[in-house]
């Protein structure tokens, strides 16, 4: 539902009204074809690369190139970060409350609102721009509740050597639900009914409302709570998550719930893991966000097209994260790895191949290769499926009592990466040229690049000391010697 706006805007922006110069790849030409030979051979039998705006006025192209709002790249890049913004506003407590109070409420808050908003998204961008932008807003106040306590009910199910298989699991929904979208968005963009772009709204408000039902009947804040679930099965997860004790097992026989906020700030293992959080969510927003647009200024594909590209990082995403989750906790169990060490191998894969791949993109692609750009849009899947594995399974694992509250200074991490890179690209990207966004690939790929390295000198996915916030006396057996920088 947040991230339907992607392949919406595409079809709701008139391109032609607010550019300011023709992108560096189209060219005014005889023919309405590029002749550049630097772009397309002379002899080739058949066009390769259209303009945009060159549809006769009759075609569907024409129809979808040219949407109702004229919204310049500014203002696309508002709709884009008031989510972000939103999330700051409740990103930070909500994870305490998830920890202290349990999530499932949380949860159930959240995407109603999502909902709510999703159904109401095309009647306010008919009324106002603005309208939309407060819109967003709220629906980042309702993200920034999602997250950290979706996050929470991790150590409350789910022993330590199992949450790199149950992280892919429950991530799975954001490659599903923005695969989904792409393909389908693109398709709904070309329907005559409504004007085709706000079906993508009010699908996303269906299934939105299909698992709020789910939620509300399957969820529960922890075993014990849960009817679905045999006394035994209770008991064996009790047995299981011991380390989660001072927050989820025992709530009610600890006098005060104290977040060791110091020791959590200055630790080697929260600063790394924050670190390449901020890479790889800046880098990601990049895709998640502007891969539809990337691919109609320099690409000049159609909506169907499009679509198709958008998706494909999503599903070899999708399918890789899923099987590098399950061999990561397979050789953890077998004692042939430990956390730490196969969380920097997973992370390090994501960063540097993640980070070789964007750079493919702004260095080797261009409207005459749309086939190189859909291998390395399938690389980019395969790579950034390491982060699940990786940081993200570090994050659920340092301090298991206080998940929520570390998911929270994650997500707040994230979403200022989410905010900086609408900014970003709307500072570089003024007219779609192969350039500029050859330098917004560029400067993703070093972040990646400093945090990957970062994280292999100071990471670590073992249980911390500061995690019992009573005594800091080691509850699991295996706490790790710390680090605080």
């Amino acid at each position: 539902m947040r991230d339907n706006m992607g392949i919406a805007v595409v079809c709701m922006v008139n391109t032609t009204s607010y550019s300011t110069s023709t992108p560096s790849n189209i060219q005014q030409v005889d023919d309405d074809l590029i002749n550049d030979p630097l772009i397309v051979s002379e002899k080739a039998e058949l066009p390769k690369c259209k303009k945009w705006s060159i549809y006769s006025q009759n075609s569907t192209e024409t129809q979808h190139s040219m949407g109702a709002f004229e919204w310049n790249a500014t203002m696309q890049s508002w709709l884009f970060s008031a989510v972000f913004y939103g999330s700051f506003i409740t990103v930070m407590f909500s994870g305490y409350f998830a920890d202290r109070y349990g999530p499932r409420l949380l949860i159930v808050i959240g995407i109603s609102t999502y909902i709510v908003l999703s159904f109401l998204g095309p009647t306010l961008a008919e009324f106002d721009f603005y309208a939309l932008i407060v819109a967003r807003v709220i629906m980042g106040i309702a993200e920034g509740c999602i997250q950290p306590s979706v996050a929470a009910m991790i150590p409350r199910w789910f022993p330590q050597n199992e949450r790199s298989t149950v992280a892919a699991i429950y991530t799975s929904g954001f490659q599903l639900g923005n695969g989904f979208i792409a393909l389908v968005g693109a398709k709904l963009c070309l329907v005559h009914i409504l004007n085709g772009w706000p079906l993508i709204f009010y699908m996303s408000g269906c299934f939105g409302i299909l698992c709020l039902l789910i939620w509300c009947c399957m969820a529960s804040n922890t075993p014990a709570e849960n009817r679905f679930i045999s006394e035994k099965e209770q008991n064996y997860l009790f047995h299981q998550l011991q380390e989660t004790k001072p927050s989820i097992l025992v709530e009610k026989e600890t006098k005060k719930f104290q977040v060791p906020w110091l020791k959590m700030m200055t630790s080697s293992a929260t600063i790394s893991v924050l670190i390449s959080g901020f890479a790889l969510e800046f880098q990601f927003a990049i895709i998640q966000s502007f891969l539809p647009s990337y691919l109609r200024d320099i690409l000049a594909l159609d909506m169907d097209t499009n679509g198709l590209f958008a998706a494909v990082p999503f599903v070899s995403h999708l399918i890789t994260k899923n099987i590098l989750s399950i061999i990561a906790d397979k050789l953890k169990k077998s004692g042939r790895v430990n956390m730490t060490t196969s969380c920097k191998v997973l992370q390090a894969y994501a960063a540097f191949g993640t980070s070789a791949v964007t750079l493919c993109l702004a260095l080797f692609v261009d409207c005459t290769r749309p086939e190189l750009a859909l291998i390395l849009l399938i690389l980019f899947g395969f790579c950034f499926a390491g982060f699940v594995p990786g940081i993200y399974t570090a994050l659920l694992s340092i301090a298991p009592a206080f998940t929520g509250t570390l998911t929270s200074l994650y997500t707040f991490v994230g979403m200022s990466a989410k905010i900086i890179t609408p900014t970003v690209v709307g500072f570089i990207n003024k007219t779609g040229s192969q350039y500029e966004w050859a330098l917004i690939f560029m400067v993703a790929s070093g972040l990646n690049i400093f945090a990957g390295v970062f994280f292999l000198f100071f990471g670590s996915a073992e249980t911390q000391k500061w995690n019992d916030s009573s005594n800091d006396e080691e509850i699991s057996g295996k706490s790790s010697p710390e680090t605080n920088l």
